[in-house]
């Protein structure tokens, strides 16, 4: 019996639709097989035909890929990358929450100059920061603030306070630190912090 002859058809239709096939009988050494290519990682039957033993080898010439395994690398490789952006976007916008909460904490709503709290902090970064350096420290006082408020309401005691800051800071040179602190029911007062080189 000419087993090769009878799976004919069925080696060239492995051939038709490439793939790489090896039917080899088990029995001698002396046997013939037929192999077109090396075959890696083969799938094999194994048949009985009589009383010989057969094997039949056939493997993709693209070779075998385990789609599964794929589909996990990229699934997960996906979510992976997802998980950092998502991460790094929270991380970022906490970071632009803390500095927002930072300055709100630091300043003063109104004048957008420091407050008593973030002033403090400034003038103690600004002075170990430059310790040879001479500086000037003034409070102004503004007196009688209360009238304007009485005369002529909140909203203009608060251009005022508005007006009074950016002209203040128009006045001193852009390294000064101005602060505004409540101050009394009749005052407002404007701390200052000037530094120079000798």
């Amino acid at each position: 019996m000419h087993v090769p002859e009878i799976f004919e058809d069925s080696t060239n239709a492995l051939s038709k639709f490439k793939y790489n096939y090896r039917l080899s009988r088990e029995a001698s050494v002396l046997d013939k097989k037929y192999v077109e290519d090396k075959l890696i990682r083969p799938v094999t039957y194994n048949l009985t035909v009589g009383k010989e033993k057969w094997k039949l080898e056939i493997m993709s010439r693209a070779g075998w890929s385990n789609s599964t395994s794929l589909y996990l690398i990229f699934f997960g490789g996906q979510s992976l990358v997802l998980l950092l952006t998502g991460l790094t976007i929270v991380l970022f916008l906490m970071d632009e929450r803390r500095v927002e909460l930072k300055e709100l904490a630091n300043k003063d709503g109104l004048t957008k100059l420091y407050n008593r709290y973030g002033f403090d902090e400034m003038a103690e970064k600004m002075i170990s920061k430059n310790p040879k350096e001479h500086c000037v420290a003034v409070l102004l006082d503004v007196d009688d603030f209360k009238l304007i408020n009485d005369m002529y309401g909140h909203a203009y005691g608060d251009k005022a306070l508005i007006s009074l800051a950016e002209n203040m800071q128009k006045f001193f040179p852009s390294s000064a630190l101005l602060c505004r602190n409540g101050g009394g029911t009749n005052s407002v007062f404007f701390y200052l912090i000037v530094q120079w080189k000798k």
